[in-house]
Parts: structure tokens; C-alpha cells; sequence
């Protein structure tokens, strides 16, 4: 999809590292947002009371929260002329608030319909390093808060986009309407397998994967997530046109619909690149067992080769392992046990900005990681030296193929 600005999404924002200072008094009921005569330039100079989305993000999607309330801005000496303004800005009471720890990024975002979104990350980890990736936030001993009108300047291309939807911002691909008719006509009401939609999407944006790869799979993520959100939205209209007999029934509706997109997300990203190992004519065999039952994503050139060697060098020098996470943040070690006899293992994701922690552990554990390029841009210089491109990964395996197939022919 061609890039947007943030622009259409933030029309100022504040970013700020929390001190011990303003975490105390957040945790003593005051409610107030220290520094504030630097949102002037966000707010003006006239009393406003914003709806305020209140988010806490960590790595660990069970310990994030979500609230709402407002934010309210005034000059306290607004009803003494004779003084010199004095403005504060004061939250509702919140869960959020009272998460937030020294040294979190407290980000701060106007919206164009003049609600506030305020997010605080958790210091140390990767979503505080994609946000400080997103919004250009200066290094942790910048003072104040970092004020940026130029939203315009912010393109949100592929990589911005996954971050902004985990504040609830999603931004999708803008498709031919015309799509929807073809997929009702091809699937009726129901959705189908997320294989076949893969499959589908594909169709609906041809590219050429040996020209690369990298641009492939971007472009096939980005469309089969356009059509599979207007699709669902057609569906969710009926469904809500119809209402709800209870809260349960609306709940568990919302939870359903969360779980859809969460598992498609995942097999969505190993459909296609399974469709590009086959135009490259790589052998490979996907979702089979190992030991104690575990399922490596894809075994190159094949499973039965892995189970036939006895000696594990050579599984090690013939027999690829890659695993394949949407996102991964902690999540990556479980590819480290999928297959004993492999060393050293291989995972993409398109999880932006992994921190170099992280990458750090990654690479001590013999877990190579691989990015498509365009995502290359969100790690530290350091971190791009080490990453693998998917076409990088390519032709690594492609190498061991020919070397697995002259083993087979001198047996």
C-alpha cells in the first residue's frame, strides 16, 4: 500500500521518560501531568476537557491494561489578569497511571477529533523501542517532554502500521470495493479456512516473487489483511444490526472476533511463505513432528531426512529449521526445543524492533533471525549486521539443498 502520514491520525504528540519524581505523585492521587506548559503548543491557551484513551503496553500482552477517561487543561490564574498564566493538565484516576514505573515513555497523542490517546511503555522493552522508533523520540536523558507538530513528516508505511494497531489504530490497505462481491460470491457468509483466503488474496495481487521476495510477502500480508478485514466488517454488521440478546452474547462475540485475527495473522504469514518456498522450488515439509511431539513451522529439505541421518552432523551441515511468528517478543524461545538435533534454527517474524536484549539472547542460543527488509529499518545498525533478509534465507537453504541432494546421491 502507498504510505499515509501520521498526520491523519495524530495532529500533535508528547513523548516523555517518566521520573521517580512523577511516578510518586501519580501514585498519591494527584493526577497531575508534570511539565505541562509545553502542551501549549498542543492545547492552546483555553480550558478543554479531552475523552482520553489510557493504554499500558509491556511484552506481555497479559499484563497490558486499557481505560478511559480525560485529560483537563486550564490556566489555574485564568480568574487573577493581573498574574502570569500558570497551566496544568489532570487525568481521571486510572489503572494505567498507577502501572506506570520510572523510566517508562509516557507518549501523549492528540488526536484530529480532539480525543487523547496516552500510552505508557514499559522501559526495556520491545514495544517501547517500536514507539521510539515511530515517534522519533530523542535519547532517555532528553529533559521535558519532546513535542512534535510535524505529524505530516511521519509516513506510516508497513512497519508503522504494526505498531499504531496495537493502540488500536489500524490501517489497512485501501482495495476496490468491487473485492467484496467476488468474496461473498466465492465464500458465502462464512469465512473460510485461513489457507484458502491466503490463497485467495493472492490471486487478487500478483507479484513476483523471484524478483523479491521480501516485497512479496509484505504485499501478500498487507492485501490478504485488507480483504479479510472488509470481509469481516460485512459480517460483523449483520451480526450487530441484528443486537445482542445479552452482554455475555456481545462478549463473547468480541472475544471470538479478537482470537480470529490473532490465529489468522499467524497462518496467514506461513501460507505465504510456503507459496514462496514453492516458487523457489524448494523442498520442504511444514508442521511435522520432531521429537516429543513438537512441530517445527518448516523443515528444509524434508522431515524424513532430519529422522534418517544417525549422525547429527550432518543433520546440523543438511537439515534447515525455521520457525514463523507473526509477532514474537518472548514467545521466540519456544522454537529452541522443536528440534534437538539442530543447533542452530532460524524464525521469521515481522515483529518490528525486537530489542537488542532480545536479538542478544536470540544469537547466544544459535537463533538466527530473519526480517523481511523493508521491516530492517526498525533495528539498531548493530542488530541489521546479524539479520537476515527473507531472500537472505533463501539462498542459504537453497546451497544446503544442493548439498543435501549430493549426500543422497552418494548413498
Amino acid at each position: 500500500m502507498s504510505a499515509e502520514n501520521l498526520s491523519r491520525y495524530f495532529s500533535g504528540i508528547a513523548t516523555k521518560y517518566l521520573s521517580e519524581v512523577e511516578v510518586n505523585s501519580y501514585k498519591s492521587n494527584q493526577h497531575e501531568l508534570h511539565g505541562a506548559s509545553a502542551f501549549k503548543e498542543l492545547f492552546g491557551e483555553i480550558k478543554q476537557v479531552f475523552p482520553t484513551r489510557f493504554i499500558y503496553l509491556t511484552d506481555d500482552e497479559d499484563n497490558c491494561l486499557t481505560g478511559n477517561g480525560s485529560l483537563t487543561w486550564y490556566d489555574t490564574r485564568e480568574q487573577n489578569p493581573r498574574r502570569s498564566s500558570e497551566y496544568r493538565i489532570y487525568y481521571t484516576n486510572n489503572t494505567v497511571m498507577e502501572k506506570a514505573a520510572a523510566g517508562d515513555l509516557l507518549i501523549l497523542g492528540l488526536r484530529p477529533d480532539k480525543s487523547i490517546i496516552v500510552v505508557i511503555a514499559e522501559a526495556g522493552t520491545t514495544i517501547e523501542k517500536q514507539f521510539i522508533y515511530l515517534f522519533k523520540k530523542p535519547a532517555e536523558d532528553t529533559p521535558g517532554y519532546t513535542i512534535n507538530m510535524e505529524t505530516s513528516n511521519i509516513e506510516t508505511g508497513f512497519v508503522e502500521r504494526i505498531i499504531l494497531e496495537q493502540i488500536g489504530i489500524d490501517i489497512v490497505e485501501k482495495v476496490d470495493e468491487s473485492i467484496l462481491d467476488k468474496i461473498i460470491e466465492k465464500f458465502g457468509a462464512g469465512f473460510p479456512s485461513t489457507k484458502v483466503f491466503s490463497e485467495f488474496s493472492r490471486s487478487t495481487l500478483p507479484v513476483n516473487t523471484k524478483y523479491n521476495p521480501d516485497h512479496a510477502l509484505v504485499k501478500w500480508l498487507e492485501r490478504e489483511e485488507a480483504l479479510f478485514r472488509m470481509f469481516e466488517q460485512y459480517q460483523l454488521e449483520t451480526i450487530v444490526k441484528h443486537g445482542f440478546n445479552s452482554v455475555d452474547d456481545f462478549v463473547q462475540l468480541a472475544i471470538s472476533v479478537i482470537n480470529r485475527r490473532k490465529s489468522r495473522a499467524g497462518l496467514s504469514l506461513q501460507n505465504h511463505l510456503e507459496q514462496i518456498f514453492v516458487d523457489y522450488n524448494l523442498s520442504f515439509s511444514a508442521q511435522k513432528v520432531t521429537e516429543n511431539r513438537a512441530k517445527p513451522d518448516f523443515v528444509f529439505p524434508d522431515i524424513d531426512l532430519y529422522h534418517r541421518l544417525s549422525d547429527d552432523e550432518l543433520v546440523e551441515e543438511l537439515v534447515t529449521v525455521l520457525g514463523a511468528k507473526y509477532s514474537c517478543k518472548d514467545r521466540w524461545r519456544q522454537i529452541l526445543s522443536e528440534a534437538g538435533r539442530v543447533k542452530t534454527k532460524y524464525l521469521i517474524t515481522i515483529e518490528p524492533g525486537i530489542t537488542s536484549n532480545q536479538t542478544d539472547e536470540m544469537h547466544n542460543n544459535q537463533l538466527r533471525l530473519v526480517v523481511p527488509e523493508e521491516i530492517h529499518k526498525s533495528y539498531n545498525p548493530l542488530q541489521r549486521q546479524w539479520l537476515l533478509t527473507l531472500d537472505d534465507f533463501i539462498k542459504l537453504t537453497a546451497e544446503r539443498e544442493v548439498k543435501g541432494k549430493d549426500y543422497n546421491k552418494r548413498q
